[in-house]
């Protein structure tokens, strides 16, 4: 059972706040032939700006990829505000669409391999107000493109 929920900072303003917008826009930007092949891939670089400015680049490359069953996802620290390296290690960010579980066995094994990343909660946010929503864009393509 997850303890803890991280609830989304900016549903509404890089991406939709409503569930059934935000699936109609993500199912736009990933929209891909059938019989295109997809590419297995190790990581990719994926823009984090709103969806006005880089859902269909993002869109494109969730589309092209066949998807791993767990991720790694790193985003930068834009404000400068808590730690400059931290992950969540257990509980769920939440998102429109449901939510997003952690791996807390891989959130540990990261930890003991990169001493300098630190656990957090909030992980580059120290409030609502100062949030930073880059990692929410992500969870969105991801869950959109496994079934």
């Amino acid at each position: 059972m997850n303890t803890r929920l991280r609830q989304p900072a900016v549903a509404g303003q890089f991406y939709p706040g409503r569930a059934e917008t935000l699936a109609g826009e993500i199912d736009a930007y990933t929209h891909r032939e059938p019989t295109a092949p997809k590419l297995a891939a190790l990581g990719c670089i994926v823009p984090h700006a709103g969806y006005v400015y880089s859902g269909a680049v993002a869109g494109s490359v969730f589309a092209a990829l066949e998807l791993p069953r767990r991720f790694i996802i790193l985003c930068p620290n834009h404000t400068g505000l808590g730690e400059p390296l931290s992950v969540m290690s257990e509980g769920a960010w939440a998102t429109p669409l449901g939510e997003a579980a952690i791996d807390s066995a891989l959130a540990a094994r990261l930890r003991e391999l990169l001493p300098s990343l630190q656990q957090s909660f909030e992980p580059l946010f120290l409030s609502e107000t100062k949030a930073y929503g880059g990692l929410w864009q992500y969870f969105y393509f991801i869950g959109s493109r496994r079934g």
